[in-house]
């Protein structure tokens, strides 16, 4: 039997190998250089991580700081008032009873609100907590209204109120209403000139003729002070952002306000926004429910 040749290896066949090997090495470099870029992202993102997880311990604590700072003068402030209330230090007139006992109102509510920041910090929740029951508007206008008083009277302010006739009712947390209307309110006392003026008012939101359709009420904070800058409002409610008025006169501050006054409205369900007031100055609309929620049916 005849052995056959032996098949000889075509020389052309050893270029395309050796070029199949190079491009199987790039490719390994570049997997390779792939991975290592990968892993440095990952850390530089896990060090974003614990940079984020440092401000926000940080911010905690100095939330519960504040919080037991502010604790002691108010209750400093209180008790006072109570001793001139009681007049063992000598008599008041009418007009001096009153200031005292405004003056009282605004610790007691001042006092509530650090009693929720002091929670709030100790137990580290993500959201607010509110006691949300259905109650008359009008009387926490006008009390915050009565509020400010000794403040337009100085800086020769004019407050007035425009509440519609229905609703007159809504849902909310009283502590956390009078907390978003006090922020919005002394903003404009801050940023109103002399003779300037403030409007809080309310309108019914039109909804569809639909009981399935949630329902709610609009309160409207509006100024004719220098207002925001239109480039700056998308930013007004931003955090640890102060923003002065067209002017560029800052308010000062921690720049907060208007942050906490968004995350309140918000956990109410409604929502706030910031418009520019026709003849110049600012107006705040947010919206609160006039209903609790509706279950939702399973399907």
């Amino acid at each position: 039997m005849t052995t056959p040749p032996a098949t000889e290896r075509d020389p052309r066949a050893q270029p395309a190998e050796g070029a199949a090997e190079a491009r199987l090495r790039r490719v390994e470099r570049e997997l390779l250089d792939a991975g290592r870029e990968l892993s440095c992202l990952h850390r530089e993102l896990e060090a974003q991580r614990e940079r984020s997880k440092q401000e926000r311990a940080e911010r905690e604590e100095l939330l519960s700081v504040v919080s037991h700072e502010l604790r002691t003068p108010v209750t400093v402030i209180s008790g006072y008032g109570k001793l001139l209330l009681s007049e063992e230090v000598g008599p008041l007139n009418a007009e001096q009873r009153k200031f005292l006992e405004e003056s009282q109102k605004s610790c007691r509510r001042l006092d509530a609100f650090i009693e929720k920041l002091l929670v709030a910090s100790e137990a580290s929740r993500g959201h607010d907590v509110l006691e949300l029951g259905r109650a008359r508007l009008a009387p926490v206008l006008q009390g915050v209204a009565e509020m400010f008083r000794p403040m337009l009277d100085e800086g020769d302010l004019r407050l007035s109120l425009d509440l519609a006739a229905e609703p007159t009712e809504a849902r909310f947390d009283r502590v956390r209403l009078e907390q978003v209307l006090a922020n919005l309110v002394g903003n404009a006392v801050k940023f109103c000139g002399p003779g300037g003026s403030i409007e809080i008012a309310t309108r019914a939101v039109e909804t569809p003729d639909d009981p399935l359709v949630p329902r709610w009420v609009e309160i409207s904070v509006c100024d004719d002070g220098p207002g925001i800058a239109p480039g700056d409002r998308a930013r007004a409610f931003e955090p640890y952002v102060q923003l002065g008025g067209s002017g560029g006169r800052s308010g000062g501050g921690l720049g907060l306000g208007l942050a906490i006054v968004k995350r309140i409205v918000e956990a109410h369900g409604g929502r706030i926004d910031l418009e520019e007031r026709v003849g110049g100055g600012c107006c705040f609309r947010f919206t609160l429910p006039l209903d609790a929620p509706r279950p939702q049916e399973s399907s």
